[in-house]
């Protein structure tokens, strides 16, 4: 944004999206279908191996959500509304992830839980960022 040039800057903000979503996608579905292997590195123990894998599928078809929000992030820091994003990230990540946390697990302690946390977290900051992002192109602000 620093060259002022609107067009140059919006075409920038798509090819972003295009390419950060299709390089997250190409690389949920290879980490999904190669679960074991990958975990396998670290750790070959079979139960460990197991458990990881079982989060990496429950993580990995999200991905995508990680891509958007890291692309509407640096677009509102592009355009000077670097607190705004801080703040909606911080919100969502942070505290949204406790608060969930705090009640989900006292329901029941589960792996399950805590994996679910990462996508309705990262699903609800997304939507934050780009709620606010919407918005401020409604405004013209951007």
């Amino acid at each position: 944004m620093g060259a002022k040039n609107d067009r140059r800057a919006k075409l920038g903000a798509r090819w972003s999206f295009l390419l950060a979503l299709i390089v997250v996608l190409v690389m949920s579905i290879l980490i999904y279908i190669f679960a074991e292997p990958l975990v396998a590195i670290f750790n070959s123990e079979h139960d460990v191996v197991e458990v990881g894998s079982t989060m990496i599928r429950i993580l990995a078809p999200f991905f995508w959500m990680s891509a958007i929000r890291e692309v509407v992030s640096g677009i509102l820091r592009a355009y000077g509304h670097a607190r705004a994003a801080t703040v909606l990230t911080v919100t969502g990540l942070v505290v949204v992830r406790q608060i969930h946390l705090y009640y989900a697990l006292r329901a029941s302690h589960s792996l399950f839980i805590i994996y679910n946390n990462w996508p309705i977290t990262w699903t609800i900051t997304t939507a934050l960022l780009t709620l606010y992002y919407g918005w401020m192109l409604l405004r013209h602000k951007l």
